[in-house]
Protein backbone atom coordinates (compact mmCIF):
# COMPACT_ATOMS: atom_id res chain seq x y z
CA UNK A 1 0.00 0.00 0.00
CA UNK A 2 1.30 3.49 -0.85
CA UNK A 3 2.39 5.80 1.95
CA UNK A 4 0.76 8.72 0.16
CA UNK A 5 -2.85 9.67 0.66
CA UNK A 6 -4.94 8.51 -2.26
CA UNK A 7 -6.21 11.26 -4.54
CA UNK A 8 -9.91 10.58 -4.73
CA UNK A 9 -12.26 12.62 -6.91
CA UNK A 10 -15.13 14.31 -5.16
CA UNK A 11 -18.19 12.12 -5.66
CA UNK A 12 -21.29 13.95 -6.83
CA UNK A 13 -21.43 17.55 -8.04
CA UNK A 14 -18.05 18.95 -9.08
CA UNK A 15 -17.49 22.67 -8.58
CA UNK A 16 -14.94 24.21 -10.94
CA UNK A 17 -15.25 27.96 -10.42
CA UNK A 18 -16.16 30.63 -7.89
CA UNK A 19 -19.34 31.35 -9.85
CA UNK A 20 -20.40 27.72 -9.59
CA UNK A 21 -19.58 27.74 -5.88
CA UNK A 22 -21.71 30.87 -5.38
CA UNK A 23 -24.69 29.36 -7.21
CA UNK A 24 -24.52 26.07 -5.31
CA UNK A 25 -24.02 27.83 -1.96
CA UNK A 26 -27.00 30.10 -2.61
CA UNK A 27 -29.20 27.14 -3.53
CA UNK A 28 -28.13 25.20 -0.43
CA UNK A 29 -28.69 28.16 1.89
CA UNK A 30 -32.10 29.01 0.41
CA UNK A 31 -33.28 25.42 0.74
CA UNK A 32 -33.67 25.91 4.50
CA UNK A 33 -32.45 22.36 5.16
CA UNK A 34 -29.19 23.40 6.82
CA UNK A 35 -29.87 25.47 9.94
CA UNK A 36 -26.24 26.45 10.60
CA UNK A 37 -25.78 27.87 7.08
CA UNK A 38 -28.56 30.36 6.52
CA UNK A 39 -26.72 32.45 3.95
CA UNK A 40 -24.58 31.77 0.88
CA UNK A 41 -21.32 32.83 2.55
CA UNK A 42 -21.70 30.31 5.36
CA UNK A 43 -22.70 27.58 2.95
CA UNK A 44 -19.78 28.44 0.67
CA UNK A 45 -17.26 28.05 3.50
CA UNK A 46 -18.58 24.57 4.33
CA UNK A 47 -18.55 23.53 0.67
CA UNK A 48 -14.98 24.83 0.21
CA UNK A 49 -13.84 22.87 3.27
CA UNK A 50 -15.42 19.78 1.77
CA UNK A 51 -13.69 20.37 -1.57
CA UNK A 52 -10.32 20.55 0.20
CA UNK A 53 -11.00 17.24 1.96
CA UNK A 54 -12.54 15.39 -0.99
CA UNK A 55 -16.11 15.61 0.34
CA UNK A 56 -19.03 16.34 -1.97
CA UNK A 57 -21.12 19.51 -1.41
CA UNK A 58 -24.17 17.82 0.12
CA UNK A 59 -22.09 15.74 2.54
CA UNK A 60 -20.09 18.86 3.44
CA UNK A 61 -23.27 20.80 4.19
CA UNK A 62 -24.61 17.94 6.29
CA UNK A 63 -21.44 16.82 8.06
CA UNK A 64 -19.11 19.82 8.39
CA UNK A 65 -19.80 22.57 10.91
CA UNK A 66 -17.68 25.61 11.73
CA UNK A 67 -17.92 26.30 15.47
CA UNK A 68 -15.93 29.03 17.24
CA UNK A 69 -13.80 29.33 14.10
CA UNK A 70 -12.83 25.65 14.07
CA UNK A 71 -13.93 23.02 11.56
CA UNK A 72 -15.85 20.12 13.07
CA UNK A 73 -16.71 16.83 11.39
CA UNK A 74 -19.05 14.09 12.57
CA UNK A 75 -17.34 10.91 13.81
CA UNK A 76 -18.85 8.75 11.05
CA UNK A 77 -17.62 11.09 8.32
CA UNK A 78 -14.22 11.19 10.05
CA UNK A 79 -14.11 7.39 10.12
CA UNK A 80 -15.05 7.23 6.43
CA UNK A 81 -12.18 9.57 5.56
CA UNK A 82 -9.69 7.41 7.47
CA UNK A 83 -10.94 4.24 5.76
CA UNK A 84 -11.02 5.88 2.34
CA UNK A 85 -7.64 7.58 2.60
CA UNK A 86 -5.80 4.72 0.86
CA UNK A 87 -3.09 5.13 3.50
CA UNK A 88 -4.69 4.49 6.89
CA UNK A 89 -7.12 2.01 8.38
CA UNK A 90 -8.57 1.30 11.80
CA UNK A 91 -10.08 -1.55 13.78
CA UNK A 92 -12.39 -1.24 16.77
CA UNK A 93 -10.73 -3.44 19.39
CA UNK A 94 -13.24 -2.89 22.19
CA UNK A 95 -16.59 -1.12 22.37
CA UNK A 96 -18.76 -1.34 25.48
CA UNK A 97 -20.77 1.07 27.59
CA UNK A 98 -17.58 1.62 29.62
CA UNK A 99 -14.81 2.03 27.06
CA UNK A 100 -14.00 2.24 23.34
CA UNK A 101 -10.56 1.34 21.95
CA UNK A 102 -9.63 1.87 18.29
CA UNK A 103 -6.34 0.70 16.78
CA UNK A 104 -4.95 2.63 13.80
CA UNK A 105 -2.81 1.21 10.99
CA UNK A 106 -0.63 2.50 8.18
CA UNK A 107 0.32 0.06 5.43
CA UNK A 108 -0.78 -2.78 7.69
CA UNK A 109 1.45 -1.73 10.61
CA UNK A 110 -0.04 -0.59 13.89
CA UNK A 111 0.38 3.10 14.71
CA UNK A 112 -1.21 2.92 18.15
CA UNK A 113 -4.48 2.67 20.01
CA UNK A 114 -6.88 5.46 20.95
CA UNK A 115 -8.92 4.62 24.04
CA UNK A 116 -11.68 6.72 25.55
CA UNK A 117 -13.40 5.50 28.71
CA UNK A 118 -16.56 6.43 30.56
CA UNK A 119 -14.42 8.12 33.21
CA UNK A 120 -12.66 10.15 30.51
CA UNK A 121 -16.05 11.11 29.11
CA UNK A 122 -17.34 12.30 32.48
CA UNK A 123 -14.23 14.40 33.01
CA UNK A 124 -14.67 15.94 29.57
CA UNK A 125 -18.38 16.54 30.11
CA UNK A 126 -19.37 14.36 27.15
CA UNK A 127 -23.07 14.52 26.27
CA UNK A 128 -25.63 11.71 25.96
CA UNK A 129 -23.70 9.21 28.08
CA UNK A 130 -26.84 7.85 29.73
CA UNK A 131 -28.59 7.32 26.39
CA UNK A 132 -25.87 6.46 23.85
CA UNK A 133 -22.64 5.63 25.71
CA UNK A 134 -21.10 3.49 22.96
CA UNK A 135 -21.75 6.07 20.25
CA UNK A 136 -20.30 8.93 22.27
CA UNK A 137 -17.22 6.97 23.38
CA UNK A 138 -16.60 5.89 19.77
CA UNK A 139 -16.83 9.50 18.59
CA UNK A 140 -14.21 10.70 21.07
CA UNK A 141 -11.88 7.72 20.50
CA UNK A 142 -12.14 8.27 16.73
CA UNK A 143 -11.55 12.02 16.97
CA UNK A 144 -8.49 11.64 19.20
CA UNK A 145 -7.05 8.80 17.13
CA UNK A 146 -7.45 10.66 13.86
CA UNK A 147 -5.58 13.67 15.24
CA UNK A 148 -2.87 11.50 16.85
CA UNK A 149 -2.21 8.93 14.16
CA UNK A 150 -3.72 10.20 10.87
CA UNK A 151 -3.35 13.99 10.99
CA UNK A 152 -2.88 14.32 7.22
CA UNK A 153 -6.32 12.90 6.43
CA UNK A 154 -7.56 16.47 6.83
CA UNK A 155 -5.59 19.59 5.88
CA UNK A 156 -6.33 21.25 9.24
CA UNK A 157 -7.01 19.86 12.74
CA UNK A 158 -10.66 18.88 13.04
CA UNK A 159 -12.89 18.07 15.99
CA UNK A 160 -16.29 16.49 16.48
CA UNK A 161 -19.09 19.06 16.97
CA UNK A 162 -19.68 17.82 20.53
CA UNK A 163 -16.05 18.61 21.44
CA UNK A 164 -16.69 22.23 20.51
CA UNK A 165 -19.84 22.55 22.62
CA UNK A 166 -22.58 21.82 20.08
CA UNK A 167 -25.55 19.74 21.21
CA UNK A 168 -25.65 16.45 19.33
CA UNK A 169 -27.84 13.36 19.18
CA UNK A 170 -26.75 9.75 19.67
CA UNK A 171 -25.39 9.56 16.11
CA UNK A 172 -23.36 12.74 16.53
CA UNK A 173 -25.71 14.82 14.37
CA UNK A 174 -25.77 18.46 15.39
CA UNK A 175 -28.98 19.53 17.08
CA UNK A 176 -27.99 23.06 17.98
CA UNK A 177 -24.88 25.11 17.20
CA UNK A 178 -26.13 28.54 18.23
CA UNK A 179 -25.81 29.84 21.79
CA UNK A 180 -29.03 29.14 23.67
CA UNK A 181 -30.56 31.31 26.36
CA UNK A 182 -31.28 29.74 29.75
CA UNK A 183 -35.05 29.51 30.42
CA UNK A 184 -36.30 32.00 33.02
CA UNK A 185 -38.80 29.92 34.98
CA UNK A 186 -38.54 28.62 38.52
CA UNK A 187 -38.20 24.80 38.40
CA UNK A 188 -36.68 22.62 35.72
CA UNK A 189 -37.33 23.50 32.10
CA UNK A 190 -40.40 21.59 30.93
CA UNK A 191 -41.54 23.65 27.99
CA UNK A 192 -41.82 22.02 24.58
CA UNK A 193 -38.41 21.71 22.95
CA UNK A 194 -36.44 22.27 26.17
CA UNK A 195 -33.50 19.95 26.76
CA UNK A 196 -34.41 17.22 29.28
CA UNK A 197 -33.03 18.07 32.69
CA UNK A 198 -31.96 21.58 31.69
CA UNK A 199 -31.95 23.86 34.69
CA UNK A 200 -33.97 27.03 34.68
CA UNK A 201 -33.32 30.07 36.86
CA UNK A 202 -34.53 29.59 40.40
CA UNK A 203 -33.73 32.37 42.90
CA UNK A 204 -32.16 31.02 46.09
CA UNK A 205 -32.74 32.59 49.47
CA UNK A 206 -29.77 33.46 51.68
CA UNK A 207 -28.45 30.41 53.50
CA UNK A 208 -30.06 27.87 51.15
CA UNK A 209 -26.72 26.95 49.63
CA UNK A 210 -24.01 28.73 47.71
CA UNK A 211 -22.48 28.61 44.31
CA UNK A 212 -18.75 28.38 43.76
CA UNK A 213 -18.45 32.07 44.37
CA UNK A 214 -20.63 35.08 45.06
CA UNK A 215 -23.35 35.20 42.39
CA UNK A 216 -25.68 38.09 41.80
CA UNK A 217 -28.47 38.91 39.37
CA UNK A 218 -26.41 41.72 37.86
CA UNK A 219 -24.90 41.36 34.43
CA UNK A 220 -21.09 40.98 34.47
CA UNK A 221 -19.25 44.27 34.15
CA UNK A 222 -18.01 45.35 30.76
CA UNK A 223 -14.62 43.86 30.10
CA UNK A 224 -15.11 40.71 32.13
CA UNK A 225 -14.40 37.43 30.40
CA UNK A 226 -12.43 36.98 27.20
CA UNK A 227 -12.61 39.74 24.63
CA UNK A 228 -13.53 37.51 21.68
CA UNK A 229 -16.64 35.94 23.22
CA UNK A 230 -19.77 36.98 25.06
CA UNK A 231 -19.46 36.93 28.87
CA UNK A 232 -21.78 34.93 31.11
CA UNK A 233 -25.16 36.60 31.72
CA UNK A 234 -26.79 37.43 35.04
CA UNK A 235 -29.49 34.84 34.37
CA UNK A 236 -26.86 32.18 33.86
CA UNK A 237 -25.11 33.18 37.09
CA UNK A 238 -28.39 32.71 38.95
CA UNK A 239 -28.85 29.30 37.33
CA UNK A 240 -25.36 28.22 38.41
CA UNK A 241 -26.24 29.41 41.92
CA UNK A 242 -29.21 27.07 41.77
CA UNK A 243 -26.97 24.17 40.73
CA UNK A 244 -24.63 24.84 43.63
CA UNK A 245 -27.56 24.70 46.04
CA UNK A 246 -29.05 21.53 44.56
CA UNK A 247 -25.66 19.81 44.71
CA UNK A 248 -25.29 20.79 48.36
CA UNK A 249 -22.15 22.87 47.86
CA UNK A 250 -21.32 24.69 51.09
CA UNK A 251 -19.30 27.87 51.54
CA UNK A 252 -16.26 25.81 52.53
CA UNK A 253 -16.46 23.84 49.27
CA UNK A 254 -16.72 26.62 46.73
CA UNK A 255 -13.01 26.50 45.78
CA UNK A 256 -13.27 22.78 45.04
CA UNK A 257 -16.46 23.27 43.05
CA UNK A 258 -14.81 26.04 41.03
CA UNK A 259 -11.89 23.66 40.30
CA UNK A 260 -14.41 21.01 39.18
CA UNK A 261 -16.03 23.50 36.78
CA UNK A 262 -12.59 24.53 35.50
CA UNK A 263 -11.82 20.89 34.68
CA UNK A 264 -15.07 20.61 32.70
CA UNK A 265 -14.43 23.70 30.58
CA UNK A 266 -10.74 22.89 30.21
CA UNK A 267 -9.13 26.10 31.46
CA UNK A 268 -8.26 27.85 34.74
CA UNK A 269 -11.13 29.73 36.36
CA UNK A 270 -10.58 32.47 38.95
CA UNK A 271 -14.26 33.38 39.27
CA UNK A 272 -17.60 32.27 37.93
CA UNK A 273 -17.88 35.67 36.25
CA UNK A 274 -14.92 34.68 34.05
CA UNK A 275 -17.08 32.06 32.33
CA UNK A 276 -18.24 32.79 28.81
CA UNK A 277 -21.87 32.64 27.78
CA UNK A 278 -21.16 29.50 25.72
CA UNK A 279 -19.38 27.78 28.61
CA UNK A 280 -22.21 28.57 31.01
CA UNK A 281 -24.75 27.25 28.51
CA UNK A 282 -22.79 23.99 28.24
CA UNK A 283 -22.71 23.58 32.02
CA UNK A 284 -26.42 24.29 32.41
CA UNK A 285 -27.33 21.81 29.69
CA UNK A 286 -25.98 18.90 31.72
CA UNK A 287 -28.65 19.17 34.40
CA UNK A 288 -28.26 18.44 38.10
CA UNK A 289 -28.22 14.63 37.91
CA UNK A 290 -25.42 14.41 35.35
CA UNK A 291 -23.34 17.08 37.07
CA UNK A 292 -23.79 15.28 40.39
CA UNK A 293 -22.47 12.04 38.89
CA UNK A 294 -19.52 13.86 37.31
CA UNK A 295 -18.76 15.62 40.61
CA UNK A 296 -18.74 12.30 42.48
CA UNK A 297 -16.19 10.83 40.07
CA UNK A 298 -14.08 13.98 40.12
CA UNK A 299 -14.08 14.15 43.93
CA UNK A 300 -13.13 10.49 44.29
CA UNK A 301 -10.21 10.87 41.88
CA UNK A 302 -9.09 14.06 43.61
CA UNK A 303 -8.93 12.24 46.97
CA UNK A 304 -6.70 9.53 45.51
CA UNK A 305 -4.27 12.22 44.34
CA UNK A 306 -3.87 13.79 47.78
CA UNK A 307 -0.51 12.71 49.36
CA UNK A 308 -0.82 10.51 52.46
Amino acid sequence: MSNELATRPVVGLSIQSVDELARVATMMAKSGFFKDASDAAQAGVKIMAGQAWGIDPFSAMSGIHVIQGKATVGAHLMAAKVKGSGKYDYRVREMTDQVCSIEYFEAGESLGVSTFSLEDAKKAGTQNLSKFPRNMLFARAMSNGQRWFCPDVFTTPVYTPEEMGARVDGEGNVLDVAVREVPVKATEAKSEGAAPGALAVEPIAEGDGVSFDDLTSDEPEVGQGRLDVEPITGAQLKALHTIGSKLGVGSDQRDDFRAFIADIIGRPLASSKDLTKQEAMTLLDYGVDELAAMLDVWSAERKTQVPA
